[in-house]
């Protein structure tokens, strides 16, 4: 019987369509043949009434009111609390227009009983009987897939997430539902949406009896050692785990499968976020003009996407890249629309005005077309986020390198003080301290440059707008050092998602190698905080006399083992890892060895002593420094090397210029390379 029951489950719509109105005409004709049974007194003697008549005039009534009220496109096996209602107000509507139908024919007052007997009985028999098919069908569910590639899942969460998600897979072909499974105890051996709500510790039975392939975390409110936690619990299953979104991340309350998406790996480090005053970046931003270089980056397209929610007056775009401008403009578009529908809603002051958007194609190391701009627009802050921050890409291309990180940096620190741009904020990396890479060596000293700068009142800088700009130093500069970003471009995750994707290897450098990492939108906050201490400080009065730049290092919590990394990600996509231990799993970790300029820890601090901040997650460093009037003719001479395409004499400088900067391996920079391989032709 079950085979048969799981076939026709498997069949064609239309034929199901066929099994159903041949079910409904056979169970309306006992309904009617019950309902003349209990008032054939009644009606037997009656002059005029045909059974016959009544019956197929009844029926043809029923099937396209059925219709109109969904019942045949319903999917028996989730019929719920919703469903039974439907069919109560079709079978009330089916009773209405067969009792007007027959009063049409002045036989109202003779056919009302029956018409009443026949919709209450028709009720209970039809309503019984999807009851009944969605609690056999449910039960075929648990032991095949109803249609091939189906997705077979237990949500973790019986609460109102889980259950608002669960009711969005009853219309889908694609999602099988089987199970709930929860920490509450009281809710074990219930059901809902007809489906079990089991306990954790039967969870992996669970899954081997029924062919469970996917578990959704269905937990928005969860804290996220919670979601680690259960995470954890969930690795050694060998199912594929997918996520709701928390309640901050969420758009709107109304679920849809459309929010379910892959692990974020956020979540497998467990790193709950703290929330800062936004006040204090209301001071530097708010009904401001805001410049963001690089704007088209992971970190500077986040950096606009807070600024915007903080009602700048402009927020001027500055990227070299066309299209990484054009996606990041379109995307603030959007939320700008979203503020848009928030000023309608609100009587706030502030609200009237929404930000304006200009998008610049340029690069900073283009000084009169920088200068053009921040002439024109005269922002209060800049956020300087434009940088090459690949390791091996900038090894390879050292010239391009020391250009864009080093010059195009102080490119930008001139023209600030040149327009007297209050705040200038430098987005660094941990990989400038003590580098092994081209990359942290210009990235420190691009630093170097800022701290420099920050004590002359008066810097000798070679000026690019007009000549007639008294320059005297009032712009602060502040460093914002932290380590790897989650889902940047330059970061493992994405290149080890593609490596699962296509099957392995997943490529890992070392087997000891650690990075720090944070979230993008935690990295771009803090970084939108740090920039605002000085302002809070003078607001508040604390500052010192001194203009020194402040070098802030981001708390990046513990360092995380990259082989760790890799093999949570292979065992929550419901793969294995292939190793010795088990030679036939799914995914291999193939070590290559380290980069060029890899390093295998991260360091955040040059000095000791990292004084605190009144964020518990940023401290600010103390470093030395040359001086700006020796420091520019370190400069002057590695820009002469530069462009001289004397890569080894700027390494060396560089060794000389940048404390604690010691190479890890050879020149590797194409054009040198090939330049020296021509030479011994």
């Amino acid at each position: 019987m079950l085979p048969i029951l799981s076939t026709i489950a498997n069949s064609h719509r239309f034929l199901k369509f066929a099994i159903l109105v041949t079910l409904d005409f056979v169970l309306l004709g006992f309904s009617f043949l019950g309902a003349l049974w209990l008032v054939s007194s009644n009606l037997v003697d009656q002059s005029g009434f045909n059974e016959v008549i009544f019956f197929v005039a009844a029926f043809i009534l029923a099937l396209p009111v059925f219709s109109y009220f969904g019942l045949y496109r319903a999917i028996i096996r989730y019929m719920g609390y919703k469903a039974i209602v439907t069919l109560t107000n079709a079978v009330l509507v089916y009773s209405l227009i067969t009792a007007l139908a027959f009063g049409v024919f002045g036989q109202f007052e003779s056919t009302l009983p029956l018409i009443i007997a026949n919709g209450l009985i028709a009720l209970v028999l039809i309503g019984g009987s999807r009851i009944l098919m969605r609690y056999i069908l449910s039960s075929i569910g648990y032991g095949q897939s109803a249609i091939t590639g189906q997705v077979r899942y237990v949500i973790y969460g019986a609460g109102d997430a889980g259950q608002q998600i669960g009711r969005a897979m009853l219309g889908s072909i694609r999602e099988l539902l089987i199970g709930f499974v929860d920490d509450n105890e009281k809710l074990h051996g219930r059901e809902v949406l007809g489906v079990p709500i089991i306990s954790p510790k039967g969870l992996h039975s669970f899954i081997s009896k029924n062919d469970i392939s996917t578990v959704l975390l269905a937990l928005p409110s969860a804290s996220k050692n919670q979601r680690l936690r259960i995470l954890e619990s969930l690795r050694p299953l060998h199912v594929r785990v997918k996520v709701l979104p928390s309640v901050s991340d969420m758009l709107s309350s109304q679920l849809s499968m459309a929010d379910v998406h892959d692990v974020d790996i956020d979540d497998l480090l467990g790193r709950p976020s703290t929330p800062v005053d936004q006040i204090n970046i209301d001071l530097v931003v708010k009904n401001q003009v805001v410049l963001v270089t690089g704007a088209g980056g992971s970190i500077g397209s986040e950096l606009c996407r807070q600024i915007l929610s903080h009602y700048p007056k402009v927020l001027v775009l500055y990227e070299l890249n066309e299209f990484s401008l054009y996606r990041v403009h379109k995307e603030l578009l959007k939320l700008l629309g979203k503020l848009e529908e928030i000023k309608k809603s609100s009587d706030k002051p502030s609200l009237r005005l929404l930000p304006q958007i200009i998008p610049l194609l340029g690069s900073v190391n283009d000084a009169e077309r920088l200068s053009k701009v921040v002439g024109a627009w005269r922002p209060s802050v800049i956020y300087h986020a434009a940088a090459y921050k690949h390791v091996p890409m900038v090894e390879h291309n050292v010239s391009e390198g020391v250009l864009n990180n080093v010059f195009g940096t102080l490119v930008a620190a001139k023209i600030a003080i040149q327009f007297k741009v209050r705040n200038f904020i430098f987005v660094s990396t941990d990989k400038a301290v003590r580098p092994t890479s081209m990359m942290g060596a210009t990235k420190r000293l691009a630093e170097m440059c800022l701290q420099a700068l920050s004590i002359e009142k008066q810097p000798e800088i070679d000026c690019v707008a007009d000549s007639d700009v008294q320059l005297s130093n009032q712009t602060h500069f502040s460093m914002v050092r932290f380590g790897n970003v989650l889902e940047s471009s330059g970061s493992v995750v994405p290149l080890f998602k593609e490596q699962i994707k296509s099957g392995g290897p997943i490529t890992l450098t070392h087997p000891e190698v650690t990075r720090y990492f944070m979230s993008i939108p935690e990295a771009a906050q803090l970084v939108l905080y740090a920039g605002a201490l000085y302002a809070a400080n003078r607001q508040s009065g604390s500052l010192n006399e001194s203009n020194q730049a402040d070098v802030y290092i981001l708390d990046m919590g513990s360092p995380v083992k990259i082989r760790e990394l890799a093999r949570r990600m292979i065992e929550l996509s419901g793969l294995s890892v292939k190793d010795e231990v088990n030679p036939d799993g799914d995914i291999e970790i193939s070590i290559i060895g380290l980069r060029p300029g890899e390093k295998l820890y991260e360091e955040l601090l040059i000095g000791g002593n990292p004084q605190p901040t009144d964020h518990p997650r940023i401290t600010r460093a103390s470093e030395d420094f040359i001086q700006w009037r020796d420091l520019q003719n370190g400069l002057k001479k590695l820009k002469f090397l530069i462009q001289d395409d004397d890569i080894e004499s700027a390494q060396s400088l560089l060794v000389k210029l940048v404390s604690g900067y010691q190479p890890n391996n050879r020149l590797v920079d194409w054009l040198y390379l090939e330049r020296q391989s021509s030479s011994k032709l």
